[in-house]
């Protein structure tokens, strides 16, 4: 897959920027997001579109008020999901970024610890520790959210 896209992108001349490599991370989650998410929104009652319509409210008004509501923890979820996919990933930034000012962090930190004779395994581990805080730190704070989000679409 990153050999067609490599040559896609050179050919196009956008190599060794950020923007095509956000374009497929985009088409690189949106697998699993739209897999949680079939499933979250087949758990959402038909009723309470229903009632909806029956108080007098327009599909968009139901839908903006109704069903975006009851779907947030599933948004959420396939949100923080696809984030880590695309934060960890290392073979289309190593294969895709040559310059060390558009490095992601997983390839940064392959370059950050390495000298013209050895590797300083103590940066490589100090960068590591510090590229994990702000996943942890999501992780943290929407553990309720991302639980309620895996959760709702597995009961039948």
């Amino acid at each position: 897959m990153i050999g067609p896209m490599f040559l896609m992108l050179r050919y196009i001349g956008v190599l060794n920027n950020i923007y095509p490599l956000i374009l497929v991370y985009l088409v690189y989650t949106l697998p699993i997001s739209t897999w949680l998410l079939k499933s979250f929104f087949e758990q959402i009652p038909k009723d309470l579109e229903d009632a909806g319509l029956i108080d007098g409210a327009t599909r968009l008004q139901v839908l903006r008020k109704v069903i975006v509501p009851v779907a947030v923890p599933g948004v959420f979820t396939a949100a923080i999901l696809s984030f880590i996919l695309a934060w960890n990933d290392f073979p289309f930034a190593v294969s895709f970024l040559t310059s060390n000012s558009n490095f992601t962090a997983p390839v940064a930190i392959t370059v950050f610890g390495q000298g013209p004779y050895q590797s300083y395994y103590n940066l490589i581990d100090a960068a590591v520790v510090i590229i994990s805080i702000p996943i942890a730190l999501l992780v943290l704070f929407a553990q309720r959210r991302i639980v309620a989000g895996l959760t709702a679409g597995s009961f039948r």
